[in-house]
């Protein structure tokens, strides 16, 4: 049972229902609890007691936390039993585990969502050492870790957050529904329309999986280009299909989840991007792993050393593959070329071009969104050679003369593009529409058709078939 299955619209719809007849906090906890280890036990029964075992250890390690604040060696080893079972299903037995004979893929099953729920055990110890009289019962914990519509991939929630909402007695009001539907609708769009389209294309042998997969070399720098863009639109649609539908999810039942994603193709800069790209966990990144490193040491060196440490962990989380480790490293350089272009025109020494700044704006997103899609190539192509061979072919200008029509990605990322362009538009229009009386009756005209379009969409394009791509991280 995953997002996009009518199953899980089905157990949605019964959860919620539900929610909205009980009268007491307690009672809503107690079923939102066994929502959550239901909907996990549908996906991978066998690992539910793993879950389940994460939960009431880092709940008694926050308990003995509040009693014995001035033990941090009890905050490490609550940390490290946490990472243990990360490293080793990720990496140590994902890499020496056994392997199947044809595709050389491992065959050890990765517990689903186990870096997403670790990463918040982590934050909610980390949370109670720093905040006294922070802190959640085992209900309430069990209930952070596992919450269903977060389990899987995030958003990365803070307890802080999350859990004085799971102790909210108000009922879930109209507004809030009608807007975890629309989001849940948005959500299913971008996945299983744009993500889904642009990935296997219409048919057998076209999309951006098949020129990563099947062409196995051969590709002119265009043919590159493409598939770079194509690849950061897929993975962009795709996980924030996933994030509005687990954002909708959670209004449903009274829960307001961290936002992912914020338009991040529109960054000036790589900076920006990462404000805007996956945001709850970038934000966890640099709370809990660039900020503690930087402040061990206090020279400019030391902090260019630590961004670029957080930036190449943050590429070894998705898995063992040396090209994701360089894809966070190439980001980690990305974001030291910027602070250090920052400082130049800080300190006088880049000249100040004088142009209108919507064209210094235009320039430097153009720039950003380019530079961002070099770096895709290292986080999708299938192995190091790969990357290689994509790189030789951007940097060969022979390469360019070649213009091969017959791959039909071509026309789906200028397609997909284009969809994206007007759901954005229309969506703005509306929101702006809304912010004045004048406008009323426009939204009472356009919203329901804007829907109606979407869903209709949705039943004509939808694949229940395909999953999530960050289920594999």
């Amino acid at each position: 049972m995953t997002f996009q299955t009518f199953s899980y619209l089905l157990f949605l719809c019964c959860v919620t229902a539900i929610t909205l007849l009980l009268k007491t906090v307690r009672q809503r906890q107690i079923l939102l609890l066994c929502a959550s280890y239901l909907f996990y036990y549908s996906v991978q029964p066998v690992y539910l007691p793993l879950l389940i075992g994460a939960s009431i250890f880092n709940w008694g390690c926050g308990w003995c936390l509040g009693k014995m604040r001035d033990r941090p060696s009890l905050l490490w080893f609550g940390i490290a039993v946490n990472l243990t079972p990360l490293i080793s299903f990720k990496y140590v037995l994902a890499t020496f585990g056994s392997r199947d004979a044809l595709s050389g893929a491992s065959l050890l099953l990765v517990p689903l969502g186990l870096s997403f729920y670790t990463f918040q055990s982590i934050s909610y110890l980390i949370d109670v050492y720093k905040n006294p009289g922070f802190s959640g019962t085992v209900l309430e914990v069990m209930l952070y870790i596992g919450f269903f519509p977060t389990v899987q991939s995030g958003p990365v929630g803070r307890g802080p957050v999350l859990i004085p909402q799971f102790r909210n007695d108000k009922r879930v009001g109209y507004d809030r529904i009608s807007d975890g539907i629309q989001r849940i609708l948005v959500g299913l769009f971008l996945k299983t329309v744009l993500a889904d389209t642009l990935g296997r294309g219409f048919s057998s042998g076209e999309g951006v999986n098949f020129g990563f997969d099947q062409l196995g070399g051969g590709w002119s720098g265009i043919d590159v280009w493409f598939l770079a863009v194509g690849y950061g639109f897929q993975l962009f649609f795709d996980f924030a299909g996933y994030s509005n539908i687990a954002i909708g999810s959670a209004l449903l039942v009274g829960i307001q989840l961290p936002e992912n994603f914020n338009e991040p193709f529109l960054a000036a800069n790589p900076s920006e991007f990462w404000k805007r790209w996956h945001m709850s966990l970038s934000s966890w990144i640099n709370d809990y792993v660039f900020f503690p490193l930087a402040m061990l040491g206090r020279t400019m060196r030391w902090r260019y050393a630590s961004l670029l440490l957080s930036m190449t962990i943050f590429g070894i989380w998705h898995g063992n593959r040396l090209t994701f480790a360089l894809w966070g490293l190439y980001h980690g350089c990305l974001l030291l070329a910027h602070r250090h272009w920052l400082r130049l025109r800080q300190t006088g020494t880049l000249p100040n071009l004088k142009a209108p700044s919507w064209i210094t704006t235009c320039i430097c997103t153009a720039a950003t969104f380019m530079a961002i899609s070099l770096g895709w190539i290292f986080f999708r192509a299938n192995n190091l050679r790969q990357v290689v061979m994509m790189f030789q072919a951007l940097l060969d200008i022979r390469t360019y003369a070649t213009l091969n029509l017959r791959h039909n990605y071509y026309y789906l990322v200028a397609l997909v593009g284009f969809v994206y362009s007007a759901h954005l538009l229309t969506s703005r229009l509306i929101s702006t529409a809304r912010s004045s009386l004048a406008g009323e009756r426009l939204v009472w005209l356009l919203e329901p058709a804007y829907f109606a379009v979407i869903l209709f969409a949705i039943i004509i394009f939808g694949n229940q078939g395909a999953s999530f791509v960050y289920f594999q991280f």
